[in-house]
């Protein structure tokens, strides 16, 4: 099978976690990147970055399947959206002309259908980057590790922590890497608050890999717990006094994580598995359309 990526290129996509597309090679098959040198079997649209260059191939390789990851899309895109914001609207335009959506979980698929009024989707979960560190401790700070967005609780981790007393860090995704990966690797433990979140934010995994514990919301829109499972802590979503119950508890027990981490998110969250998934949902379809 020969399949059109399209998709970010350089350190953002790196960092955005897309699955190493070279892993295809070892399962047999070929891939481009966004311009096709021959016809593909599939066209893969890998989120709303790269909408211009989807629309593009599909039109000239009318025919071909199209299949879109939609990575997020969330209410304040819609009812409170940053300058500038993606274009959500022709987005729909083009996941509407896809064969199938997969999404990063079941509360981004319901994202889907709420706002676009689409219902073929498929949840395939993203892989993460796990890496080794040397120097794993504990440097008594909380992390949490999202960038800054328009979220009903975005400012609610800065104001818990501080009416606790409890050391906190929220770097909003400003670090070069090596400084990233010892944060986490130095953290006492990650949270993530926000209502609304489509993995939940992967650097839980990443860290969960190091051994660190992970404080994470219940709300129904955040994709966290189709990650994490029984494996993180709870707090009741739009509660400030759970939240900071679970903080402080967090904070002086010290969660042990289960001794399986590391191979844990190795067999749950490769490149390998992701790809593997898309390829199943492809050859689903491939002969019938």
């Amino acid at each position: 099978m020969h399949i059109l990526v399209c998709t970010p290129a350089g350190e953002y996509a790196i960092r955005r976690d897309f699955p190493d597309w070279n892993c295809l090679a070892k399962m047999g098959h070929t891939f481009e990147r966004n311009v096709a040198s021959q016809p593909p079997d599939a066209i893969v649209g890998m989120g709303v970055e790269v909408t211009a260059e989807t629309l593009a191939a599909i039109a000239e390789r009318p025919g071909v399947p199209l299949f879109c990851y939609n990575w997020d899309c969330y209410a304040w895109a819609w009812v409170r959206p940053r300058r500038p914001e993606w274009d959500y609207t022709m987005y729909g335009m083009m996941l509407k002309q896809a064969t199938e959506i997969w999404v990063p979980s079941e509360c981004t698929g319901r994202q889907t259908s709420l706002w676009w009024g689409l219902f073929n989707w498929k949840v395939i979960l993203s892989n993460c980057t796990w890496w080794e560190y040397e120097y794993v401790r504990d440097d008594k700070f909380i992390l949490c590790p999202l960038r800054r967005l328009p979220d009903n609780w975005c400012d609610k981790f800065e104001q818990a922590c501080t009416e606790l007393g409890l050391p906190y860090k929220m770097p909003d995704h400003n670090l070069p890497f090596a400084e990233y990966q010892d944060l986490v690797a130095s953290c006492s433990f990650l949270v993530n608050h926000y209502q609304e979140a489509s993995t939940g934010g992967l650097t839980l995994l990443e860290g969960y890999y190091l051994g660190k514990p992970c404080l994470i919301t219940d709300s129904e829109w955040n994709g966290a717990r189709d990650y994490f499972g029984n494996r993180a802590t709870y707090f009741r979503h739009g509660s400030m006094q759970d939240f900071k119950h679970w903080l402080r508890w967090m904070w002086e027990c010290k969660p042990s994580v289960q001794p399986d981490h590391r191979q844990w998110v190795v067999q749950h969250y490769s490149s390998q598995r992701m790809l593997r998934n898309m390829l199943e949902r492809i050859n689903a379809y491939i002969g019938t359309v």
